[in-house]
């Protein structure tokens, strides 16, 4: 297939599109800034506002994959720009892909849209975000489903709990597995913001790659949203004890209470549809990994240190 992946240069698109690329697709790159250390077919520069840019990307392609977002950490910095990226931007894609005779559309969205909701959630979970991030998805939602209705476009939702996992640089970056590894590495101890009995679905970045394979590659029904989860839930202060343990540190985290005091839910993701529709279960657990990654990364003196002792 020809493939239009939107976002191609962000943390999920520099992992799918050359994985798209691999699987002996030709893959388009779109965004702001050319990336062609990404080794894709072509590279569409531009704005995912601009409709005749996004038209004249999705020419000839079979399917889009629609990556690009406004990051939620800062979405509340610029409500307004949010709205822009993450609604229009999806609806000027899916004008595009109507326009281009696209059959297929993939929209990246996120466990965000559910709001205050808690416990093991469904995608039949009424939609009520807290967030101006979780509003823009939430609306970019709609959208799909209303071009899937209105104009047969063949749409999927991807509905994505929280990724971990290294860039494609290798980095490990700044979401919280990423800050307590580094802390820990560091030689301190990770710093829990808020209650650490908050707990997330935490779900690997190769699983979330697999989920959106699978789904460019089964027929599915249009309009289906599906989640993309571990389907298990794991608290801060589970995550920080692990990298404590991994690390050699005999120390407790430290907490900061202040911080983030306003309750959150704690939500994970009902695999149920996404395992029959594409017989998904993740493979990569997160204790797991956050071992693995301080093997990885510890000096050699260190190992050699806490092997000694």
């Amino acid at each position: 297939m020809r493939i239009l992946v939107t976002g191609a240069g962000g943390y999920l698109g520099s992992w799918l599109a050359p994985r798209l690329r691999d699987l002996g697709h030709e893959v388009i790159g779109f965004g702001r800034h050319e990336h062609t250390d990404l080794g894709l077919a072509a590279w569409c520069v531009g704005d995912v506002r601009d409709l005749d840019a996004l038209t004249e990307a999705s020419a000839r392609c079979d399917a889009v994959v629609h990556l690009a977002v406004q990051p939620q950490y800062r979405s509340e910095q610029d409500p307004v720009f949010d709205l822009q990226v993450n609604a229009q931007g999806a609806l000027q894609a899916l004008r595009a892909a109507k326009a281009a005779g696209v059959r297929r559309f993939l929209l990246a969205s996120t466990s965000a849209v559910y709001g205050a909701a808690a416990g093991c959630l469904d995608e039949d979970t009424p939609l009520a975000p807290v967030s101006a991030y979780g509003v823009s998805k939430g609306a970019a939602e709609a959208y799909c489903g209303m071009y899937s209705r209105a104009f047969g476009l063949h749409t999927t939702i991807l509905r994505i709990f929280q990724v971990f996992g290294h860039s494609s640089a290798g980095d490990l970056r700044i979401t919280v597995e990423g800050r307590f590894l580094t802390a820990v590495l560091g030689g301190v101890p990770p710093t829990i913001h808020g209650n650490p009995a908050t707990a997330f679905d935490f779900v690997h970045v190769e699983d979330v790659l697999r989920a959106f394979t699978l789904a460019l590659a089964t027929d599915l029904p249009s309009g289906l949203t599906l989640n993309v989860g571990s389907g298990k839930l794991t608290s801060l202060q589970e995550l920080a004890d692990w990298c404590l343990a991994a690390s050699g540190i005999a120390s407790a985290p430290r907490v900061d209470t202040a911080a983030n005091s306003e309750a959150r839910p704690s939500q994970y993701a009902d695999l149920s549809r996404i395992r029959r529709y594409l017989g998904f279960a993740p493979t990569i657990d997160l204790r797991t990994w956050v071992f693995e990654t301080v093997v990885s990364r510890q000096s050699p003196v260190v190992r050699r240190q806490r092997t000694e002792n």
